[in-house]
């Protein structure tokens, strides 16, 4: 049972790394191919700098990332979203993989990152396109303000799982697909 469901994600993944390419956004498999080359810090989190290129580029593709924040979140990304209509609110994902819970698709967001900021993946998630963990260190010591992750099934937003620090505590925001939303503190 294990060997099937590692060959259908291997399967699924490959079919999520050439779909991300046809639309620039970056996957695991971008931080695999940059890792074998040593190259791995020249990768940035910089959507400013690649998409809002000229006043009509920022209106027309990505929100400034230094906008959102968690009542932004709360007040507009909603169950049954299409993605189109997630660009529009915060812009491309940072990387597109797979929830290993669901093997359903997942956009992650790294909201408030450095330039320099490089998401750590173990050799096991890159090779696989698992991006559904979440980065404590990296909230913690301020090296990203949030990390949101998207779940979808049949192209719409299926969940939604938010971190975030307040009063130097690591906060979630989860909203299920029935629309039951928790909030806890988790560190």
């Amino acid at each position: 049972m294990r060997k099937c469901r590692l060959y259908l994600l291997i399967i699924i993944s490959s079919f999520f790394l050439f779909a991300c390419e046809e639309n620039n956004t970056k996957t695991v498999g971008d931080l695999a191919d940059k890792d074998k080359g040593n190259e791995t810090s020249n990768l940035v989190n910089d959507k400013t700098s690649e998409k809002n290129t000229s006043e009509e580029d920022a209106q027309e593709s990505n929100k400034d990332t230094t906008l959102i924040d968690i009542d932004y979140i709360k007040e507009n990304i909603k169950i049954g979203l299409t993605k189109e209509e997630v660009k529009t609110l915060i812009g491309d994902p940072d990387f597109e993989g797979l929830n290993i819970e669901t093997d359903n698709t997942t956009w992650r967001y790294d909201i408030g990152g450095e330039d320099d900021y490089v998401t750590p993946l173990t050799e096991f998630e890159k090779e696989n396109g698992i991006i559904d963990n979440v980065n404590i260190d990296g909230l913690m010591n301020n090296t990203i303000n949030m990390q949101l992750f998207v779940g979808w099934y049949d192209d719409r937003v299926d969940h939604i799982s938010c971190y975030y620090v307040k009063n130097e505590n690591i906060n979630e925001y989860r909203v299920f697909n029935d629309g039951t939303v928790r909030e806890m503190n988790i560190k």
